[in-house]
């Protein structure tokens, strides 16, 4: 098991994380994360999280550095209480509504104020968001935030 499948276990366990499931015929055809920002992490969960974190960075520092500071400076000003971490939808699946009703279900359950960054290479995430009626409300050269009021 990796470092990142344990992160995203205790994120989820604390309610931190939530993630949402579409499945068809008992398969699962698409996944939803998002972080819920009014969670609060214990001094505990730091530390743990802390811990897998610099396990993360010694196996890729120089990717885990400037991932990092492009978030950093992209999420500076940007508030929200729902972040979108992964859309995730099969192949064989996308263009079927999968993706639309996952992000419906975040939508209709935190009502406003949900954001999620994409790359700016990333034409059909950014079509896909925006005729979902996210905007754009932060860029830099690599990723795109965009929001949900």
């Amino acid at each position: 098991v990796s470092s990142l499948s344990n992160v995203y276990f205790i994120l989820v366990r604390s309610g931190i994380f939530g993630i949402l499931i579409a499945q068809e015929d008992s398969k699962v055809v698409g996944v939803l994360s998002y972080k819920n920002k009014n969670k609060k992490y214990s001094t505990k969960l730091l530390l743990t999280l802390v811990i897998y974190s610099i396990n993360g960075f010694f196996k890729n520092p120089i990717v885990w550095i400037i991932e990092t500071n492009y978030k950093i400076g992209l999420y500076k000003n940007v508030n929200s209480k729902i972040n979108i971490v992964t859309l995730f939808v099969s192949e064989q699946f996308q263009k079927k509504l999968v993706g639309k009703t996952l992000l419906e279900r975040v939508k209709n359950e935190f009502k406003t104020n949900i954001t999620v960054d994409t790359r700016v290479k990333n034409a059909a995430a950014l079509d896909f968001y925006k005729k979902n009626n996210f905007k754009e409300i932060a860029r830099n050269s690599k990723n795109v935030v965009l929001k949900y009021n």
